[in-house]
């Protein structure tokens, strides 16, 4: 099937941080769980971790790597239990989309971004920590979680409305997988649905080696 851009919406006004942070006690025990079956699923410091902490008020003093493992075990915890719904998966607005489209898409939006869009549109392609804004990375994980708040998706709105076409326009053209504008095209039927909300918006983007080594080159000097 490849690999793929899938977009979500946190569905209240709470930040990822105060999700993660709120639903520690659960993840954590979703994880020690599934650690006595296969505990080579968990980074061995991630469960030391989890074992020496019952409880989380803040990711201030915990490593970046952690904090990262700890974000998407909290998205599959949230994902198999359904009684906390704290996210809108927006797959069915038609937002799912082969991460090669954004190769492209990345090229053409570097001829027309500033720093700050680069920065945004990296967290996009490269995850984003929860940790200083840094790049997100699990080892032996091929999924890179990142998120834009309000405030951000406003700033993305303004650069693709100035430089491509409107929400609105994107959102109506038919993305069936041969359109150039896949991306874009998905991208703004995200943004188009997160505006109406007012909530953070996530992305989960699925690695790939060709994917790291054609997008090498545009991020070297950011």
């Amino acid at each position: 099937m490849g690999s793929y851009v899938d977009f979500s919406l946190i569905n209240e006004r709470k930040s990822l941080e105060d999700l993660v942070l709120e639903h520690y006690q659960g993840t954590r025990e979703y994880c020690l769980y599934e650690a006595i079956e296969d505990a080579e699923c968990f980074g061995a410091s991630f469960l030391t971790f989890l074992n020496q902490h019952k409880q989380l008020d803040s990711i201030a003093d915990v490593p970046r790597a952690i904090i990262d493992e700890l974000v998407f075990m909290f998205r599959e915890y949230e994902y198999f239990n359904d009684a906390l719904n704290c996210f809108e998966d927006l797959s069915g607005a038609g937002t799912w989309r082969k991460t090669q489209y954004y190769v492209s898409a990345t090229q053409e939006v570097w001829q027309y971004a500033n720093d700050e869009i680069k920065q945004l549109w990296g967290y996009l392609i490269k995850g984003r920590s929860l940790l200083n804004d840094a790049t997100f990375g699990v080892e032996g994980l091929d999924t890179f979680i990142g998120f834009w708040t309000v405030k951000e998706q406003e700033i993305m709105i303004q650069f693709i409305e100035q430089h491509f076409d409107s929400l609105d326009n994107l959102s109506q053209i038919s993305g069936d997988g041969e359109n150039e504008k896949e991306a874009l095209i998905a991208v703004a039927r995200a943004l188009n649905v997160a505006r109406v909300y007012q909530n953070v918006l996530l992305f989960s983007t699925e690695r790939t080696t060709e994917f790291d080594g054609l997008l090498k080159n545009l991020f070297a000097s950011n």
